[in-house]
């Protein structure tokens, strides 16, 4: 971040001694050599204040193109789905988006329980569902769950309220149950 006079001054809200604009000169002027160093075409053609300028917007736009692919991306996976109302676009999170999205926000919390206590996840498929167990042990693992015996998964996050939201979208209630408890 290049430090300018304009900045200092919106900061300190007073005027600047006369030490403290040739520092800020000096720096602006090893800031625009740093710049011509890594960008020297760009700094020769626009200068280095320019230059940043164009960075900063190539940078935006590649930005957005990021998203725009995100979105296309997500779209054909199916985890979005796309309503027009009028002008405008809007999209919302299929069921499929909705379980990816916890299941990324169970594997990526950094909120962790208490000490001794655990979010468990308690289920009895019947055999007639082995498929349905099989996906939901699979969800657990990649959720960041470790198994405690075949039919009880834990973890030390603190995720009790996203776990009980993915039982609810994917229909299994009646066979999981979800937990906080202690293990001795």
């Amino acid at each position: 971040m290049i430090m300018t006079k304009q900045k200092l001054k919106k900061i300190a809200k007073t005027a600047l001694s006369a030490a403290e604009e040739v520092l800020l000169t000096l720096w602006e002027t090893y800031d625009d050599a740093c710049f011509a160093r890594c960008h020297p075409y760009l700094a020769m053609r626009v200068g280095a204040k320019e230059g940043r300028d164009i960075i900063a917007e190539s940078e935006f736009y590649r930005k957005e193109r990021e998203k725009r692919q995100a979105v296309r991306r997500l779209k054909q996976m199916k985890f979005l789905k796309e309503r027009k109302e009028g002008n405008r676009i809007e999209y919302e999170l299929s069921v499929n988006g909705r379980l990816a999205a916890l299941e990324t926000i169970m594997r990526c919390t950094r909120s962790f329980l208490p000490d001794g206590e655990y979010c468990l996840v308690v289920f009895d498929f019947p055999e007639a569902a082995r498929r349905s167990r099989q996906s939901f042990r699979r969800l657990l693992r990649r959720a960041g769950f470790e198994r405690l015996q075949l039919s009880v998964w834990q973890t030390k996050k603190d995720v009790l309220r996203e776990a009980r939201e993915m039982v609810v979208l994917l229909k299994v209630g009646k066979w999981v149950s979800v937990y906080r408890g202690r293990l001795n």
